[in-house]
């Protein structure tokens, strides 16, 4: 904004929504993709006791991954309004999202 180019802000803001979002749908992928193999990192397979845990320990990995997308897309708006000098709206949206 310290040109006053409100067209060349808005490009900006979208440009970084998109690589971020683009991101994080990867980084979901690859949660998604490979969650059994992240919780084989951490438990034993092999031990039938952990069977439980390695199937929670999966879903909530996928669950994470399409998690990352959504928190993604709020933290880059929020980078943007600061960067706006904004500070107002990045607090409401911090209040009511938690």
């Amino acid at each position: 904004m310290g040109e006053k180019n409100t067209g060349g802000v808005l490009r900006a803001a979208f440009v970084n929504l998109a690589f971020g979002v683009l991101f994080a749908f990867v980084v979901a992928l690859g949660f998604e993709l490979f969650a059994s193999r992240i919780a084989a990192i951490y438990l034993d397979i092999n031990n039938p006791d952990n069977a439980v845990a390695i199937s929670q320990a999966t879903f909530f990995l996928k669950l994470a991954g399409v998690y990352q997308i959504f928190y993604s897309i709020q933290y880059i708006c929020i980078g943007a309004l600061f960067g706006l000098q904004d500070t107002c709206v990045p607090m409401l949206i911090n209040i009511l999202s938690f």
